[in-house]
């Protein structure tokens, strides 16, 4: 659970406001000048860029706004500029599919949507990001970068909105610059802009032909979309050649696409005599699994079955189409029958924010309530930073922790999900490589207090990954377990946070000492006070048997099984 939050470079949102407000003066940020060094890296360059003007929405139009309808929310028509951050303009694509989301992004969105300098208008945004596990508040004067009077960024299709350009101008404050926006992951984006974790989700080849599959995949997607995930696909690419390369279809691969709508669809058809037979009633309804995507170019769709203008909407009525908000334009949003999204489509990633407190319902549909473990660790020199199980002589040296999994008996499996996330590097201002992280789990003692030093039989071993996030999910039985989160290679440092979601309680927490201390004392009295440790003990029991009373064959007893060790005067009772 998010609990704190900071002031990205010690800029107060409302003492900024209470200050300009005082003087009767806009907003002008040093912080992010309007100049070169906010839009790239090397200001020394030539640019093409040098003949950029920096205009205020006011100067772009006539009663500008933040969103143009804040009951329907913002638009999801928001299309690409000149910059290669397709990831980020998809996760604002994507921000406008989930009900009063892009609220969170916009604290006191009342207040900021005041135009007018006598209603307290000065100039001054203020956006909400997410840092592992605080949020993290950017402000920003409204100074766009333009050329010829036009924004040169992305921007939405309503010219008089300018939540995605503002937006787009926190985002790249956090990072730096406008550069450090370009070649970025999608998943960085989500992450940043709701705090959650994110799924991906590998779509098998047989879905396209094997439609059991597909329906399980469809109910999969379509409830993690009513329920607030958000939800993008991609088409894999084999080689860089293949980037943003457009398939005969329209499709491009290697390319982003947000998921606006995943709906069934009912169509009428005209039957067979031999159905007009069995039917009775002269005609009969196919379901047709349907979804629709966005591209945020804002052009190229799909011209498959269900494109814009194809013959397959004339088998819907006018208020079937009218329902749908139907219409056809060249604004990169279309629809596909599921079937043939199965064939084109290789992944989905979708982004949940999970529920840590109460069993609570969204859109109507009750929420399932986890718990969370979370910590904060890194990475650090010189003996926190193992690298993984292929350096075995130094992998126990990172950060280790144990939790446990609570269950009724000692063989029903419960559900797990784990997220390691690593902290961004761009906001350093830096485009540097994120580091390959992953984790294994592995089953310990029930009373283990310290640190590992031999490993144990592994039970889940992640992808490697230089990503933002390595996510997996699995069932583990009753009992404890230490999960070590590391780099792939060795000597790397860096920030990370560490997540579990359980059913029940799971106690996440760092295993710091490596052995049990000797007594103070130990060194004046050797012979009768504990000291170093010399010998560990481990006991492993297989398995147990009932011995049921004689007497009382009918009675039901309650076992409670223990092992109990005594080591001369000391005896120890360990509950499995």
């Amino acid at each position: 659970m998010v609990t704190d939050h900071s002031y990205f470079k010690s800029q107060s949102y409302s003492r900024i406001r209470r200050q300009c407000q005082q003087s009767k003066t806009l907003f002008i940020d040093q912080e992010f000048p309007a100049s070169l060094q906010s839009l790239q890296k090397n200001t020394n360059s030539k640019s093409s860029l040098a003949n950029v003007e920096w205009k205020r929405p006011w100067e772009l139009c006539s009663n500008p706004r933040l969103v143009s309808n804040s009951k329907l929310g913002i638009t999801h028509d928001v299309i690409q500029g000149q910059l290669g951050n397709c990831w980020f303009v998809v996760g604002m694509s994507v921000l406008a599919t989930v009900k009063n989301q892009w609220k969170q992004l916009l604290p006191d969105y009342e207040k900021q949507e005041q135009w007018n300098q006598e209603q307290g208008y000065c100039g001054l945004f203020l956006f909400r990001f997410y840092d592992f596990d605080k949020k993290i508040d950017v402000v920003i004067d409204d100074r766009l970068p333009t050329i010829n009077g036009q924004l040169i960024y992305s921007k939405s299709r309503n010219n008089k909105e300018f939540f995605a350009p503002l937006l787009e101008k926190a985002y790249a404050k956090l990072s730096g610059c406008y550069e450090n926006l370009e070649g970025g992951n999608l998943q960085e984006a989500l992450i940043d802009f709701t705090g959650g974790i994110c799924e991906t989700l590998s779509i098998d080849p047989i879905c396209s032909w094997d439609e059991l599959k597909r329906k399980d995949l469809f109910s999969v997607i379509s409830k993690a979309f009513d329920r607030g995930s958000w939800l993008t696909c991609a088409i894999n690419v084999t080689n860089m050649h293949e980037v943003e390369q457009r398939l005969s279809c329209g499709l491009i691969k290697g390319h982003a696409y947000a998921i606006t709508a995943i709906r069934n669809f009912k169509i009428k058809e005209n039957p067979s005599l031999l159905a007009r037979l069995i039917h009775i009633g002269g005609r009969t309804k196919e379901i047709l699994q349907m979804i629709r995507l966005r591209n945020p170019w804002g052009e190229k769709e799909w011209n498959g079955p269900w494109s814009d203008n194809s013959a397959e909407w004339k088998k819907l009525t006018e208020k079937d189409r009218a329902n749908l908000g139907l219409t056809f334009e060249e604004d990169g949003e279309f629809w596909m029958e599921f079937v043939d999204f199965c064939r084109y489509f290789n992944e989905i990633v979708q982004c949940c924010i999970m529920n840590t407190k109460t069993r609570s319902s969204f859109l109507g549909r009750s929420q399932r309530r986890w718990y969370e473990g979370r910590v904060i660790g890194k990475w650090s020199r010189p003996d926190r930073c193992g690298g993984c199980l292929n350096y075995r002589q130094t992998f126990l040296q990172n950060p280790q922790y144990i939790f446990q999994i609570q269950a009724t008996n000692t063989t029903e499996e419960r559900e797990l999900l784990i997220n390691l996330e690593q902290r961004s590097r761009r906001s350093i201002g830096q485009q540097v490589s994120n580091l390959y992280i992953g984790f294994i789990i592995m089953k310990c003692e029930s009373n283990r207090q310290y640190r590992l030093h031999q490993l144990y039989p592994v039970l889940l071993h992640s992808s490697f990954i230089n990503c933002r996030n390595v996510f997996a999910r699995t069932k583990l039985t009753y009992g404890k377990y230490i999960i070590i989160p590391s780099t792939f290679d060795p000597d790397c440092i860096g920030d990370f946070q560490l997540r579990l979601y359980t059913e029940e309680i799971n106690l996440l927490s760092p295993l710091e000492l490596e052995y049990p201390t000797p007594h103070p004392l130990y060194s004046c009295f050797p012979c009768l006070i504990r000291g170093p440790v010399r010998y560990v003990v481990h006991l492993n029991v297989e398995s147990a048997d009932l011995i049921y009373s004689a007497k009382k064959p009918l009675v039901i007893h309650t076992y409670k099984p223990y092992i109990e060790v005594q080591f001369q005067n000391n005896r120890q009772q360990i509950s499995p």
